[in-house]
């Protein structure tokens, strides 16, 4: 079975931007979310001085996604991200 990759927006309100990501459903939301954190760190250094004290909310409930659960199961294609 091919790892299905589905495309979301994040918000990162710290930077004033939005991106649009494809994320592969088979992952758990804390990988994701440290690969965004380690990219974004690459680009602009030290930006996030605590990147382990970061979340990923859904942008419409507000509802944090806890890092252990799996995208598939939580994230859509099309969901709206904010990372604070």
């Amino acid at each position: 079975m091919m790892n299905q990759k589905i495309l979301v927006v994040i918000k990162i309100p710290y930077l004033e931007q939005e991106l649009d990501i494809l994320i592969p459903e088979s992952k758990k939301i804390g990988n994701i979310k440290n690969e965004i954190i380690k990219t974004l760190n690459e680009k602009y250094p030290n930006i996030f001085p605590e990147p382990n004290q970061l979340s990923l909310y859904e942008r419409t409930t507000g509802s944090i996604l806890k890092n252990d659960l799996y995208v598939k199961n939580h994230i859509k294609n099309g969901t709206n991200l904010i990372l604070i």
